[in-house]
């Protein structure tokens, strides 16, 4: 009973599809304008925009008025076209809502992020050894190449979605940063171990002559 009652509310909230509708207006319901003679032996071919065939639905029956429906469950954006058995046949488009406002906030957010891991090793002491401390400073300038990379990763998608255009610059700016980080790499590694030698000598040194104990 209970999860009867947990159902009703889910059931009644499917709307109508519009012509145009968004990824969180999946699922909704595709409604004959009019009474078909048998909802359930009436079906729907759906194609996408290749066209290559989707799926075939049976209609159901829509309350008592007559008419008839079959859920819409495909949220990715295309535009879909379905050809009914009984000669009818829609057409609907799922689209990207824009929201601006959003994305701006993503980035915003991950460039934010990524400058705090490029200015952390300049203003922070993580510990008192010096060795460890080198260390964890360039471990923070490496993963904030990372967070670059993935800052531009997230811009590309953004920008497709939109259909801005300009995806081939982005993808070679990314392949740039990619090979950046590569190089920086190599050289955090490299210049790592020459500094915490030349640390290491020298606290052995200033130990040896009592500087520190």
């Amino acid at each position: 009973m209970l999860m009867v009652l947990v159902m009703i509310p889910i059931g009644y909230a499917i709307k109508n599809c519009d012509s145009i509708v968004t990824p969180k207006d999946v699922p909704c319901m595709i409604v004959s304008t009019w009474a078909y003679t048998d909802c359930a032996a009436t079906q729907a071919v759906i194609y996408n925009s290749t066209p290559v065939l989707i799926e075939t639905k049976n209609f159901t029956g829509y309350g008592t008025s007559g008419r008839c429906n079959f859920t819409w469950n495909y949220s990715a954006s295309d535009t879909y076209v379905w050809n009914v058995t009984n000669g009818d046949t829609g057409k609907i488009t799922v689209e990207y809502e824009d929201d601006n406002m959003a994305s701006l906030g993503i980035i915003l957010f991950v460039m934010a992020l990524t400058a705090v891991m490029f200015i952390l090793p300049y203003k922070v002491e993580f510990t008192k050894h010096q060795i460890s401390n080198l260390i964890l400073k360039r471990c923070c300038i490496l993963f904030g190449m990372f967070l670059l990379s993935l800052d531009t990763v997230i811009v590309v998608t953004i920008a497709d979605t939109f259909g801005l255009g300009v995806n081939r610059e982005l993808f070679r700016y990314l392949w740039i940063i990619n090979w950046s980080i590569y190089l920086m790499m190599l050289y955090l590694v490299l210049s790592t171990v020459r500094d915490s030698l030349e640390l290491w000598k020298q606290l052995s040194k200033e130990k040896r002559m009592g500087l520190i104990g």
